[in-house]
């Protein structure tokens, strides 16, 4: 009787454990459904549709795009992390804003950043630039911080986004500025009075500066992540200006709700990163501002891990308090 209820159990135990290898062979069976928290037509949205088509043809399921926009891509987290985690519901969230910066701009968020999600991969990431107008006398960040020194007070700077903001204030507290940030409501207008002269200098994505730096309306001094820019490479790192420990990137990764099975991740995970190394992709995502970003589950989730700590430190100092 004892040995019969001991074959039983380790029966059942193999067949747990056998359960997963069937999952990722017939996933998927149906519909997949990549969650965004951007509107229709958007920055975001046209990666995500790019993606989308892309993994449509890899998986042989149709792959459609659900646009769930409002409170700083909250909602969509929301959503993503109240669905079942059977690896049919995909989320594309930005790693830097969604899971990041939000949880330090919120006194109480409608999920958990960690515990709500099981991540996946990295996918492509958006460099930020520091730049001044074309008619702007500065050519390099070390003139920048002089210029800015001498104007005191009177010096300015416009942002359109926490990101931008953070940038700013950790650039003006590490050069040891008085500066003062004008708050525009979207990126254009900041765009626009830095060109007519109103505004010092922006922090700004690539998506919105690189035509304007081609085109010769806009100077890029430097770049905010660690390392050149494939779209601009040479312009230098803040890093390579004299701010050391200076290092801020948005970029964007895949993930599932808590608790996915980790061989649908890992088929999930190779089918991105298939996409991600792609020529076709890499000149997609140059056209619009980005650059691939290949990564794994444990990639994403050490580098999520930095980041929140990251971003607690960036939106202290630039006395960002949570709402």
């Amino acid at each position: 009787m004892i040995k019969k209820s001991w074959m039983s159990g380790v029966a059942a135990f193999i067949g747990l454990f056998a359960v997963f290898p069937a999952q990722a062979q017939d996933y998927p069976a149906k519909t997949l459904t990549v969650v965004i928290g951007y509107a229709p037509g958007g920055g975001v949205d046209v990666p995500a549709r790019y993606f989308a088509a892309k993994l449509t043809k890899l998986a042989g399921v149709p792959v459609i795009v659900e646009n769930r926009p409002g409170a700083l891509t909250n909602i969509a987290a929301a959503a993503v992390a109240r669905s079942a985690p059977d690896g049919y519901t995909l989320f594309i969230a930005s790693g830097n804003a969604t899971m990041a910066s939000n949880p330090h701009l919120f006194k109480k968020l409608p999920f958990d950043p960690v515990k709500d999600f099981t991540p996946v991969t990295t996918l492509f990431k958006i460099p930020f630039f520091v730049i001044v107008s074309s008619n702007s006398s500065v050519k390099s960040v070390s003139e920048l911080t002089a210029y800015l020194k001498e104007k005191g007070d009177t010096g300015n700077y416009g942002y359109a986004g926490t990101f931008t903001l953070a940038a700013s204030e950790l650039y003006k507290t590490m050069a040891g500025l008085r500066t003062v940030a004008i708050t525009y409501k979207v990126p254009q207008q900041s765009m626009a009075a830095l060109i007519s002269g109103q505004l010092d200098f922006l922090i700004q994505d690539a998506t919105n500066v690189i035509r304007q730096v081609q085109a010769g309306r806009m100077r890029a001094l430097a770049v905010t992540s660690q390392q050149r820019s494939s779209l601009l490479p040479d312009v230098p790192t803040m890093q390579e200006a004299g701010f050391a420990g200076f290092d801020m990137l948005g970029w964007f990764g895949l993930y599932l709700p808590a608790n996915a099975p980790a061989p649908v991740v890992e088929k999930l995970a190779g089918w991105f990163n298939q996409i991600v190394a792609e020529e076709e992709t890499r000149k997609f995502l140059a056209n619009v501002g980005s650059e691939p970003f290949p990564g794994s589950a444990r990639s994403v989730a050490e580098l999520q891990a930095r980041e929140l700590e990251r971003w607690g430190r960036y939106l202290k100092a630039a006395r960002v308090e949570p709402q």
